[in-house]
């Protein structure tokens, strides 16, 4: 059991981790630089199940947080670094 609910989380990572990169800018396009909002990534996970679209949305809500306790937990050298950490500094 304790297997399967791993193998979920780390699906659950994935998806909101996707989804969080297709979210909505202030000038109300989608941050992955599609025309607009939302973008084909979101249009298909709402279409393919609306209950978890509704939970993205809520995550989203969260402070950085709660969003990174609820995906992480005290996993989190899971989470990816940020372009900012990735950068060359040479």
């Amino acid at each position: 059991m304790r297997c399967a609910y791993a193998s979920r989380d780390k699906w659950r990572r994935l998806l909101v981790e996707t989804a969080v990169a297709h979210e909505k800018r202030p000038d109300g396009d989608c941050v992955c630089g599609a025309g607009k909002y939302p973008c084909v990534i979101r249009r298909s996970i709402e279409y393919r199940n609306i209950g978890v679209a509704k939970q993205i949305e809520e995550l989203e809500g969260l402070s950085d947080e709660e969003f990174e306790q609820f995906l992480y937990g005290d996993d989190r050298h899971l989470k990816p670094m940020d372009n900012d950490e990735n950068a060359d500094t040479a």
